[in-house]
């Protein structure tokens, strides 16, 4: 039963996340209250997926709202950080969002960028991806990354020496394929 249920879930998980594979979220986006409108949003967001070498136009997208409207005060390393909302941006094609978030860099020698692109992710695979980070830095071990390719393929990890898992679901996923690796 415990089985089957598990399997619902997932199965579950795998279509809300393909109804996400054309939307990303964009973090750290200078935000002005006052005098934003979904123009200046949309330009300034497709001015900063630009950096990433693909020409982006506002035009790219069917959507693009920030998510919520106030600006959340946070303590990073001890200083306190204000941060703007975050940005949700879906693309019309998610060919190009798929060629914008291969090429963005979130940091830049080894330093994260102010404004950074991820992957839209559902409640389960975001639960999973941070499990699984984890799961590794308990086992002192590193990933270079770690992606969403498609409701088929689930998530891919790369981990620092080369290594990749995919097909990721789920934590017996991971761990089944972990624990074959040689580290």
């Amino acid at each position: 039963k415990q089985w089957y249920q598990r399997r619902v879930a997932v199965s579950v998980a795998k279509t809300d996340e393909y109804s996400r594979r054309d939307t990303v979220i964009v973090t750290g986006l200078e935000y002005k209250k006052e005098s934003e409108t979904f123009d200046t949003l949309s330009g300034s967001v497709a001015d900063e997926l630009s950096t990433s070498g693909v020409k982006v136009t506002a035009s790219d997208f069917s959507a693009c709202h920030r998510n919520g409207n106030r600006i959340k005060t946070v303590s990073q390393k001890g200083k306190q950080v204000k941060l703007p909302p975050t940005v949700t941006v879906r693309f019309k094609n998610s060919h190009k969002k798929d060629l914008v978030i291969n090429n963005y860099r979130n940091s830049v020698n080894g330093k994260p960028k102010p404004v950074r692109v991820v992957q839209s992710l559902n409640n389960h695979y975001q639960t999973l991806k941070n499990t699984i980070n984890n799961f590794v830095n308990e086992r002192n071990v590193g990933i270079s990354w770690i992606h969403w390719r498609s409701a088929s393929s689930g998530l891919c990890i790369k981990l620092d020496d080369g290594a990749i898992v995919s097909r990721v679901h789920s934590m017996a996923d991971f761990t089944s394929q972990f624990n074959k690796l040689s580290l």
